[in-house]
């Protein structure tokens, strides 16, 4: 069967028009103002009127379309709305209203034609973008509006998906999900171009992207695979944007997320086994020599030196199997640091640092977990011990960095993330009984060497080395020993309440 309207709706219409009332025409073209590349519609001039292909149209304005051959109907689907057009009708129905066109759509073997000058005026109102038919010139001229959704990127990684809707500036959004396996992202007062978020490829954990465009919000819904993946969403500045993590969790429900299991007042049965392996880390090492103070006291030197003494405090007081990312000045790739603390089956991950900051008046010590930065001083501790990616290469470093916000939002979704936190709160609390220097709390921030750790994870900055006062104190056996110590209690306390005992 010939499927080129232009061509099978020719013969049907010389028997029910005569041959000199059916004009061939060359095509319309679509301008859209140089926004996007310009288009075409096929087109005919029958009895002075012109009409173009409604397939044609529902192509270049993204718009989804369903062909009813039983009725020759076909519906537009443009964003809330649905457009139905039946041939040989003059009628158009708008949602429930039905609008009357001065002439008949028509029919062919290929499809529906409809009168370019009176239909493009009805679906225009429901589109943000204004159309303008302007026949002296066959153009069809598409205003793209200004959206503040501006586009879609899917970014498959190693350990899952990564999927990043910019934005112009910042909007509310919620997650939702339906069967089959569907995770919708609704964006209060967002306005998109459908058209452009359903022509992205299938990528990573995703089979599908529809958009919808609704009177008060839009919604990008995103098929995902069968196999069970948890979720998470985070709105990030410079620039504006929700970032989605999608990850492969082999134990989890799909659409069950921690959040909404603690928002509903429960709590899931787990099985707590022993705490009884951990993995030490001394920040830096090798040529990586972490901050430096004013009389050249090394970060990477002291650390060592705690994580020495934490590691034997643990082994004899405990018993437990302690593991040193780095026994020696050695150089380790901060990835490598939790993949050994995976591979050894850690119950717990503890990485050593001394702090630094420009400002040399700022004091304390403060402990980390993994998650978005809530502060400057946050931001400050995780570029400063980010850094470190730079010995590893440029490459590495640039590529580091630019999948830090994957990275992070991966990791929030394990089921250690709030035990991390709680870990950091004893560990703040054990220093603060006996250092006797400021507190400067509990914080959080995306640090790299805490990437993909499958167990309670925290970064502790000890004490300010660029700090004058607290670089003396570094430098003395007793301070250290008093850090290793709170460190060796904390790990303790948290040993007996996660074992119950």
């Amino acid at each position: 069967m010939c499927r080129r309207l232009g061509r099978c709706l020719f013969p049907v219409l010389v028997v029910a028009l005569g041959l000199s009332a059916i004009r061939a025409q060359a095509a319309v073209r679509v301008d859209f103002g140089g926004k996007r590349a310009p288009s075409t519609l096929r087109s005919t001039n029958i009895a002075g009127e012109e009409y173009v292909a409604l397939d044609d149209l529902a192509r270049v304005l993204g718009a989804g379309q369903f062909w009813r051959t039983e009725t020759k109907k076909m519906v537009l689907v443009i964003g809330e709305h649905k457009v139905k057009v039946t041939a040989r009708n003059p009628v158009v129905v708008v949602d429930d209203q039905k609008l009357l066109m001065p002439v008949k759509a028509l029919y062919g073997v290929g499809g529906i034609l409809v009168p370019i000058k009176h239909f493009v005026p009805l679906i225009s109102e429901l589109l943000s973008e204004k159309m303008t038919w302007t026949p002296t010139e066959r153009v069809l001229k598409v205003s793209l509006g200004e959206h503040n959704i501006q586009g879609v990127e899917i970014s498959p990684k190693s350990n899952g998906t990564l999927v990043s809707i910019v934005l112009t500036g910042p909007r509310e959004f919620e997650l939702s999900t339906s069967r089959p396996n569907w995770l919708h992202v609704s964006i209060f007062g967002g306005t998109l171009r459908p058209s452009e978020i359903k022509s992205l490829e299938k990528s990573g954990q995703i089979q599908e992207v529809r958009a919808y465009q609704f009177p008060d919000c839009a919604q990008i819904s995103f098929k995902l695979n069968k196999e069970p993946i948890s979720y998470k969403a985070y709105r990030r500045t410079d620039p504006d944007r929700i970032l989605l993590s999608l990850r492969r969790e082999p134990s989890a429900t799909w659409n069950a997320s921690e959040d909404l299991i603690r928002a509903r007042g429960f709590e899931e049965d787990r099985v707590r086994n022993p705490v009884d392996v951990a993995v030490i880390d001394p920040g830096h090492g090798g040529k990586d020599p972490g901050a430096i103070g004013a009389t050249g006291l090394q970060e990477k030197e002291v650390v060592l030196d705690i994580a020495k003494r934490l590691a034997n405090l643990l082994e004899d007081r405990l018993g437990m199997k302690v593991i040193m990312t780095r026994e020696d000045d050695t150089f380790i790739p901060l990835s490598a640091r939790t993949k050994l603390a995976n591979a050894q089956g850690a119950d717990i991950f503890l990485s050593v640092h001394a702090n630094a900051s420009r400002r040399r008046q700022a004091d304390g010590f403060e402990t980390y977990f993994l998650d978005q930065a809530k502060n400057d001083a946050g931001r400050a501790a995780a570029i400063l011990e980010n850094s470190a990616l730079k010995f590893e290469g440029p490459q590495i470093a640039m590529a580091g960095m630019s999948d830090l916000d994957f990275i992070l939002y991966d990791m929030i979704q394990n089921e250690f993330h709030q035990e991390s936190e709680h870990l950091a709160g004893i560990i703040q609390g054990e220093l603060e009984k006996k250092l006797h220097i400021k507190s400067r709390g509990v914080n959080q921030a995306p640090f790299y060497v805490l990437n993909g750790a499958y167990m309670p994870a925290v970064l502790v900055e000890t004490a300010f080395i660029s700090n004058a006062e607290e670089e003396a104190l570094l430098k003395k056996r007793w301070f250290r020993q008093k850090i290793a110590e709170s460190l060796y209690e904390s790990v303790k306390v948290f040993k007996e309440k996660y074992e119950g005992l």
